[in-house]
Parts: C-alpha cells; structure tokens; sequence
C-alpha cells in the first residue's frame, strides 16, 4: 500500500507531446478503465469472487442469497473508475515502447505523497475522492482478501436488520478494489494506480432533471483516440508533485530547450539533478 507520509515516486510514461500538455496545464488525464489496453480492466476480479462464493458456501439461506445478491450486483456493474497508470521502474523497456513513444518519450516521475488522496485502506486525506495505490497481482492475495470480507456476514447480519446497506458496503469495496487488481501476466509494469471513482448520479442528473447533493467532483471531459470517443476527467496538480524526468533510450529531446521549458512552466521547482537519461542501450 501506498504510505501517504513517505516519498513514492510513481513515473508516467508518454510522448513528449504528451508531457508537454500535462507539464504547461499541470493537469493529469484520469481516462474510463474500461478503454485501457487491458481487455478485462476492473472485470478480471468477478472470476474471483465467484470461486470465493464458492467456497465460503454458507448454510443459512438468508446468507446465501446476500452473496448471490452481491455477485450479481457486481456483475452488473457500470460505476467504472477512472484511472491514470504509472510505473515503480523509471526505465523499463517494454513501458518505452508501449506508452513512450517507442523510446522517443518521457517518463514523469511524480511525487504520489504530494497528491491528496486515500489509499485502499482509507488512510491518508479524508476530504480527498482520489484513491492512490499498487496493483495487486497475486490471485491468492486478492481471494484472501474477498474471503476475509465475505466472512463478515454473519456479523453484518446480526448487526443490520436490513440487507441493502450490507450488499452496498461489500460491494462498493469489490468496486475499488477491482481498480487494484490485475493479471499477472501484467506484474512486470509493477503499477501504481491513481483512481478516482466519480458520482455517476451527478454525471446523469440532467438526464433525471434532479436535483442531487454530492461530494466534490471533476469536471467530465471527451478526447479521441484511434477513432474511440473517450470520457475522461482532468486532475490539477502542483509544482512540486513533478520529482524528475527521464528521457527515453531513443530520445530527440534537446537538454537545454527541456530546461527552458521546465523553467517557465514549473518555476517552483529546482531543474538540477531532475532530468535523466534511460540507460538502455538502443539505437533506433
């Protein structure tokens, strides 16, 4: 988990257009989930929530039917998060050719405790909507932590008369935390995560004309990309959340216009030390 009091440095590769936009606006695009690269982004738990179902099989009916209540709830989920990926490797070869620009890009290191934001615990910022975090990507750990949560219902039942609020509580906690979750054939990205699961009531309000009292939001926004239509939301971030920038294996990136650039567009922050070279040997 990510330990908000100390320094996690989280590197977000992409072009050097990219970087240029988020650098000059200090904004982050947090995009849907479920048009990441990833086909089975946020859905990959379900196959494990139900072998857990499985095997907590529970002989009180009333109980029974809380855990079909809660797979099928899960199942027909559509309060996907929106997610910005990063790295723990600053220079990791597949991550240049996969999101910089085949070499040619910029890895963003980030200062993740500067952010304000929660981990999967609930620790860190209790005003902030934005949850901070590592992918897991051991299926033992997350069947571990779905069977520890499903072992509260009898608990639950004993203290709630009524079952609605214990379905919502479980599976708002399977929603966040099938933002954390991955394959491991993905545990090479070593991924941190930054997620921020909007109100969607909001979002509808002016479908339902209603009026609704919500938390804090961000604005939605739409971009393009290989002719898909994507929603997305800004996040704004300060000077001092840019820790240091690593330049690409294959990068055309004059140092000293990068450092102007640095210079105008985060005067706060001192340049020397921050810029670095990949220091993988490729030459096309």
């Amino acid at each position: 988990m990510v330990k908000s009091a100390s320094k996690k440095l989280g590197y977000h590769y992409c072009s050097v257009d990219t970087f240029m936009q988020i650098i000059e606006n200090k904004t982050l695009w947090l995009s849907h989930s479920r048009t990441m690269n990833d086909k089975l982004e946020c859905v990959y738990i379900l196959d494990i929530l139900k072998q857990v179902i499985e095997d907590v099989n529970y002989q009180d009916n009333s109980e029974k039917s809380i855990l079909n209540e809660i797979e099928k709830s899960c199942k027909n989920n559509v309060d996907y998060p929106y997610i910005i990926s990063l790295s723990k490797n600053k220079d990791l070869l597949s991550q240049w050719r996969a999101y910089g620009d085949n070499g040619k890009g910029v890895a963003i290191g980030l200062d993740l405790s500067k952010i304000p934001h929660k981990d999967l615990l609930g620790n860190g910022d209790p005003a902030s909507n934005i949850i901070i975090d590592e992918v897991c990507y051991k299926t033992k750990t997350i069947y571990s932590i779905l069977k520890k949560m499903l072992e509260t219902i009898p608990y639950l039942t004993d203290k709630y008369i009524e079952r609605k609020p214990i379905v919502e509580y479980i599976c708002q906690f399977i929603k966040i935390l099938s933002a954390f979750t991955k394959n491991s054939t993905f545990s090479e990205e070593k991924e941190y995560r930054i997620c921020y699961f909007p109100c969607y009531r909001y979002l509808l309000k002016n479908l339902y004309k209603e009026n609704v009292e919500i938390e804090q939001h961000l604005d939605l926004k739409f971009r393009t990309k290989n002719s898909e239509i994507i929603s997305y939301f800004e996040y704004n971030f300060s000077d001092d959340v840019v820790s240091e920038i690593v330049l690409g294996p294959t990068t055309r990136v004059n140092k000293n216009q990068l450092t102007l650039f640095l210079s105008q567009y985060l005067p706060n922050i001192k340049i020397k030390n921050k810029i670095i070279d990949s220091k993988i040997p490729l030459t096309y």
